[in-house]
Formats: structure tokens, sequence, C-alpha cells
């Protein structure tokens, strides 16, 4: 299942849509609101989730898809 906001043109997958258990989407809410919907706030902390899960290469190119996209 591919989200509504995805591009269904490039056949890309949407790993957003992996979150389905309530405990997932309930951390999303939780996260979300605890950092104000601030959308600087959540990219910094995607970047940062992923560099204390040791992926620090898929850290780098979301860091730079996001400066990017400022």
């Amino acid at each position: 299942m591919m989200s509504e906001d995805a591009d269904v043109s490039s056949g890309d997958i949407w790993l957003a849509d992996d979150l389905v258990d309530n405990k997932d989407l309930e951390l999303m809410d939780s996260t979300s609101q605890a950092l104000d919907y601030d959308i600087g706030k959540v990219r910094a902390f995607v970047v940062a989730l992923l560099q204390a899960v040791d992926d620090r290469i898929a850290a780098s190119k979301v860091n730079e898809v996001l400066i990017g996209s400022e």
C-alpha cells in the first residue's frame, strides 16, 4: 500500500506505509507532538534516529536530501 502523498508514477516504495501497528502509530503521534510538529525538529530527529541505530550512510543521505528540500 502506498501513501496518497507518495509519487505513484515513479513506482517508489513509501516506507512510512510499513508503520501499521498501533504502537508504531502511537509512537509517531507522540513524537510529532513532542516536537511541536516543527518540521525542522522532525527532520533533525529523523537524521539523529538513523545515527542512533548506526545507519550513518542513510543518515547522511537523508540529511543531504532534507537540506536540499529547504
